[in-house]
């Protein structure tokens, strides 16, 4: 049951954000010049924290659990620049990749953030495993 609290948060996040890169944009430009690098920002800052979570509820470290969300991070926003690469309406953009990192660091300061307050569940849960694995 843990793996699944921990894990299917982020399955379904990664597996949106798939698909959202894989349609076909068709509508009107954004109002807004470079707004499409907020909506990295703010979709991976998301994944950032439910990774962290993912990790520290399945016994990692703080900083082994940062790191090892960091490195997915790199790697599924190089793998969504891919795929939106092949996909005809869609661009890839290293501000994008970048933007998504930005994302992801955010998502897990505030992760750990939450954790040292008790903010929320996941926060009280993850406690009893890092009392014996800080």
């Amino acid at each position: 049951m843990r793996f699944l609290t921990a894990w299917l948060p982020v399955i379904v996040l990664q597996l949106t954000i798939f698909w959202m890169s894989s349609r076909t944009l068709s509508g009107p430009s954004l109002p807004f010049p470079h707004l499409d690098k907020l909506a990295h920002i703010v979709e991976y800052a998301a994944l950032g924290g439910l990774l962290y979570r993912a990790f520290r509820l399945s016994g990692g470290h703080r900083r082994e659990s940062a790191l090892f969300t960091l490195g997915l991070i790199a790697g599924l926003g190089f793998a969504d620049e891919k795929l939106q690469s092949r996909v005809p309406g869609r661009d890839s953009s290293g501000l994008d990749w970048i933007a998504d990192m930005v994302g992801g660091a955010a998502g897990i300061a505030l992760g750990s953030f939450a954790e040292g307050r008790g903010v929320g569940r996941w926060a009280r849960s993850s406690a009893k495993v890092s009392n014996s694995r800080k």
